[in-house]
Parts: structure tokens; sequence; C-alpha cells
């Protein structure tokens, strides 16, 4: 590859020359927002014709192939770059490199997939043949660019959600949140590049400047969330926004402008409308002074029957969103409070349930939890907006319910108490209980030491569990636990909690094959629970919410399964009187105990969690007791005549 003027005195074959060299590199064509920050051709100077340097300049031109000829030469483009070299003449200036800039043909360097670099002596009529110089066939372009950053993409905005198809036409975004966290994916395309800047901004949708504005510098170009915290700015109002943001890196690079809508929005929806199914056992009254509709069925019990109820959305046209979905809850309470940041997609949480209609109305089926019954509806909208929320709470929200009552019959039931045979260190007490005149009641009182005096008028009979292993049995199962049932005793530990698996203390179990199928245990740390398992390895549990239970002290414990409403229910209270529930929601069906299976009183199935205290007036039956029922119902241990208790478990 040789450049300038040879004489023919110098040539091998007596002939004159006038040469020119071309290099043509082919790849891809540069992405369109590509920067070049340096672009050099390199190339071995083999041969000079002295070691006095000669200009050699070096040009962009068209492409080169088969036809070209002298007299066929490509079109001159860009002259790039020029400089005085001179080697390998002698070992005084031996063979090296020699480098030419391209940057001046940065335009259509960028444009084109093939570059064609020509090579030319500056005064090629030098017939001295100084200006004569050879190349290797061979060189290289190195090549610095840079892109501009990735367009910054929404990731999130704190708590919002689309009212319908995401980005879909008619679809909003929408947020609860005042002082949103504000969340985008920022990154840059030259990864090996330096960090970049994001700089964002939210203005409203209807113009003006920006509310909100800040930079995040020297953030990783890798591919990442960046969160911007909104501080100390001014919360938003109600209306509709622009979220934007744009990265910028340190060569001058800028990203397209990303613009999100979202909306703020305030309103809850309307409280949602109960109504009554046709043909329902229930039968509806309507206070024609108040309005009240209430609801009520004298033939069935709770767990008896299945009560259907429509709820609809009440919707207000305006500002307002419509209904995403409503909450509901089963309880025995009036005033309970909905769960915070519900969607769609959120679960059952403890009695509240979550539900999405297609429309604007559903039928939702529920049972008695009591001879009272209270059905609390809310909406709630795509923002988080719950009926009656307070819209400077937006922590916790608070609502007033759409809410019907409906009462059940409380039958006084008849049980029996069957045999419970105590082993090991386990046997039965007497223990003090005020009952000389309360003969159904005796209620345990205080501590609960053994009777030293006893009083045949009100001979208390419990289970005493020694330390060691001790437990009592009955002789075939008690409930079927994927139905229904009621767990209660009067209990008195000696120890609770520990904080490890091995401090569970088991109370009364029904066993279903291999496993149990339910159990009223002290859990690690000394609150009363009910579990419930729905396979060998899987089981519900709700706690207690109020402490642990007392040592060396009575307190009364009720737990219920309720297949329809699919709640977990429990409660305990020190004395005499029953506490407020704490319920939990079960969505798959409990194991069933066979006829055969028995029941565990004091430790759990493989002889662990032994139970050390006392346990009085066990019960494991197949109903849905109510409060009334849990006291009235211990009236089966008492004995003919009201004196000595029945030793056994209430069937």
């Amino acid at each position: 590859m040789n450049v300038g003027y040879l004489p023919s005195y110098w040539a091998p074959d007596g002939v004159t020359h006038l040469a020119r060299s071309y290099f043509q590199f082919e790849g891809k064509t540069f992405d369109a927002t590509a920067n070049l920050i340096n672009a050099r051709f390199e190339v071995l100077e083999t041969w000079s014709s002295s070691c006095t340097p000669t200009g050699v300049a070096s040009w962009i031109t068209g492409e080169v192939g088969t036809g070209t000829t002298w007299n066929n030469q490509p079109q001159l483009k860009v002259r790039t770059d020029g400089g005085n070299v001179a080697k390998g003449y002698s070992s005084a200036c031996p063979a090296g490199m020699v480098g030419f800039d391209l940057l001046a043909a940065e335009n259509i360097l960028l444009n084109s997939s093939k570059w064609t670099i020509m090579l030319a002596a500056d005064n090629e009529l030098d017939t001295s043949g100084l200006a004569w110089k050879r190349f290797a066939n061979s060189g290289a372009i190195r090549v610095d660019y840079n892109r501009n950053p990735t367009g910054p993409a929404i990731h999130s905005i704190q708590s919002g959600r689309w009212t319908g198809t995401p980005w879909g036409a008619t679809s909003k975004y929408v947020t609860r949140v005042t002082k949103p966290k504000l969340t985008a994916m920022v990154g840059d395309i030259d990864l090996d590049g330096a960090e970049i800047k994001v700089v964002y901004s939210v203005r409203r949708a209807s113009g003006g400047g920006s509310i909100f504005s800040g930079v995040v510098e020297n953030t990783s170009p890798q591919w990442h969330a960046e969160t911007m915290d909104w501080g100390s700015w001014a919360a938003l109002t109600e209306g509709d926004y622009v979220f934007e943001a744009r990265s910028y890196d340190d060569w001058g690079g800028i990203s397209p402008l990303m613009t999100f809508p979202f909306s703020v929005d305030l309103t809850a929806p309307t409280a949602p409308k109960i109504e009554p199914v046709a043909g329902v056992a229930y039968t509806v009254t309507t206070n024609q002074t108040t309005g009240v509709t209430s609801y009520s069925d004298n033939a069935n019990a709770p767990g008896d029957a299945v009560y259907p109820f429509k709820i609809s959305n009440n919707y207000v046209d305006g500002r307002v969103l419509r209904a995403d979905g409503f909450i509901y809850a089963v309880s025995k309470e009036t005033a309970v409070t909905p769960p915070t940041n519900v969607n769609c997609q959120s679960p059952p949480a403890k009695e509240f349930v979550i539900v999405c209609p297609d429309g604007d109305s559903m039928v939702i089926n529920i049972g008695a939890v009591n001879q009272k019954t209270v059905l609390s509806v809310w909406a709630f909208d795509a923002a988080g907006n719950v009926t009656g929320t307070d819209p400077d709470d937006q922590d916790y929200q608070s609502g007033a319910a759409k809410t019907a009552t409906l009462t059940v019959a409380e039958p006084v039931l008849t049980k029996t108490v069957v045999g419970l045979a105590p082993t090991g260190n386990a046997k039965w007490v007497d223990i003090h209980a005020d009952g000389d005149n309360l003969a159904v009641q005796r209620v345990p009182q205080g501590s609960c030491v053994e009777e030293t005096v006893l009083v045949a008028s009100r001979n208390a009979r419990a289970l005493q569990f020694n330390p060691g292993a001790g437990k009592a049995e009955t002789a075939a199962r008690a409930v079927d636990t994927s139905g229904d049932f009621s767990v209660a005793a009067w209990v008195c530990p000696t120890s609770v909690g520990g904080g490890t698996v091995q401090s569970i203390r088991s109370l009364i179990t029904q066993l279903a094959g291999s496993t149990p199928g339910a159990a009223l245990e002290i859990g690690e740390w000394g609150s009363v629970r009910l579990q419930a398992w729905t396979g060998t390895n899987s089981s519900h549990i709700v706690n207690e919410d109020s402490g642990t239970l007392p040592v060396g002290q009575w307190s009364y414990v009720t737990a219920v399964y309720d297949k329809i409403n699919r709640q977990l229910r429990l409660s305990s209270q020190v004395g005499g009187s029953i506490s407020d529930w704490v319920i939990a929601a079960s969505q798959q069906n409990i194991l069933p105990a066979a006829s055969t299976q028995k029941v565990i009183v004091g430790q759990s199935i493989g002889g662990a969690q032994q139970f050390n205290g006392k346990i009085y007036r066990p019960i494991l039956t197949q109903e849905i007791l109510t409060d009334t029922q849990f006291s009235t119902i211990q009236k089966a241990f008492v004995n003919t005549g009201g004196t000595n208790d029945k030793e056994g478990l209430l069937q």
C-alpha cells in the first residue's frame, strides 16, 4: 500500500508511479443518537524514502470495489487529517504506527455501515521521490462514541393503581397519596460510560410550571429503579398531574423526556347498597320511621343456613371514581374497621373479604356467627379510597360501612359428656369454683390451687397435668373437623411462653388420621390459639390478641371454626365473661376426622407439647356456639341434684 510519487529511476520496473491507498471497513450503522468522541485510523508505515517527514493526508471517500481504477476513483468527501511522518527508512526512523483523526467526517461516518479511508501524499508532484511511502495492507480504526441515555420509564407512583386496563385509552393511573414517592426506571445504553443524572418534576396536566422537582446526581448507568422522595414540597390537591423525567450523561447526551399522567383522588365511593335476595329463608323488616332494614330467621341457628345478599355499587356521577370492588365483613360487632391498602388482588384479612365483580353488583353468601350477626360492606376505588375514608388520613383508612343486621334462633342445646381417661401424670382433681347457688356456672375464681376442704354442693372437677408425660383421651371422635365446630375450656397454666416450637402447649386436639384436624393450643409466646390443618404440613392459625394467658389464674377460652364464612374465631378472658373475638379467614378446607379418631387433652398427637396446669370443663362440639350458649351449655357437666361435676369432654 503506497502513497506519493515514485521516480522511474527508483522503480524496479523503470516506470514512474503515482499512488494512493484505500482502506475499507464494513460494520453496521451507528445508533442515530450516537456522538463520536474519538475516531482514529491507525496503520503501520513500513517504509519511507528518508527519515525526513513528509505530509500524508487522510480522506473519507466513496466506496471502492473491483471497478476502482486510477481513472475511476471514488468521490472525495472530506479531508479528515494530515501529518508529516517518516518511518521505516532505517534504524534511525524504524517502521511504526501512524494515526489520522477521522472526526471531521463524523456525520458521514455515523450514517454509513461502510467506511472508506484514502491516504495520499500531500505533495503528489514531488518528483524527488521523498514523498513515496509504503504502508501495511491492513489498519485499524479506534472509535470512542457516546449515545444518549435511555429514556426514563415509569415504574410506579406510591399506592398508585390503574382504573382499568393498564395504558388503556379510558384508563387512568390514580393515587390517594398527596406526597407520593415517584419511581422511574433509568439507565444508559452505554453501560461502560460514566454515571448519569436524572432531572424530574411534576406539573399540573392543565399547564403551568413545576410544582415539584429535583435531581438525582451520579446514579448508575445500569437500568434500575430510582425513587424520588417528595420531601418538604407542598402536598398535591385532588386533580390531574404529569410526572416528567429526563436523564443526562457526562458527554452531553440527553435522553428523551418521559411524561406520565396521573391523578390524585381523595374522594371515597358512595356507600354500597345491601339488598335481599328473593326466596331466601330470612324475613325482611323495614322500619318505616328510620328506613333501616333488618333480617331475621327464627328457624335456624348459627351454622345451619346460608344467607345470600346482593351488594351493589351506589355510583354517583361526577369526579368520584366508580368503585373497583367491595369489602365485606361478617361479625357480631357493629364497629369493625376495614384493612388498609386494599385492591382486587388482596386476599381475605381477618374477617374482611375483598371481592371485585365484573359488573356493578354481586351476590355474596354468608352465615350467622351469633344470635345477632352484622354484615358490614364498604366500597373502594382504584385509588384506595374506602367508603367514609378521611382524605387527610392516608396511612389508615377507616370507613363508615353500610350494614345489615341478621337475627337467628338461639336454641337451648342439650349436650352429653363423654369420658376422658387420664393416663401418666394426669388426673381428675377437685377445684374451688363459685357455685353454691350457681350450679350451672360454677365459675372458677382466682388462683387454681386444689380444693382442700371439699364441699359436696360445689364439687367442681378439673384435669390436673403435672410435669412429665400425661394426657387424657376419648374413646372416639368428638367432631369432624371438616365441618363447623366449637371448642372451649377453662384453662389455668403453671407456665407459658418461651418463644420456641418446643414451648407450644396443646390443650384440646381432635385427631384426623396421622395429623391433627384441629387443636386449641397455647402458642410459643404464651397466647392462646386455634390451629386447623388443611394438609399434613399446612394449617391455619388464629391467635389471641389480648396478650398471654396469665399463669396460675383461670382463663375461659373459646374458639369456633365457621365453614360457611371461612372463619376461625377465638376469644379468651380472665374471669367469667367472654371477650371480643379474634378472627382470621380460612379459604382452604380443613382435614376431615374419621369416627374412630380420638381427642387428646393435655399434649400433642406425638406426645410432645405437654401442658402443665389444670383444664376445667373442656368442650368440643359440632356446633357454632353463640356467646350465650358457651355459658349455658356447661349445665351438661352438672349431675342430677347439682352435686359433683361429670368428668369428661362435652360433645
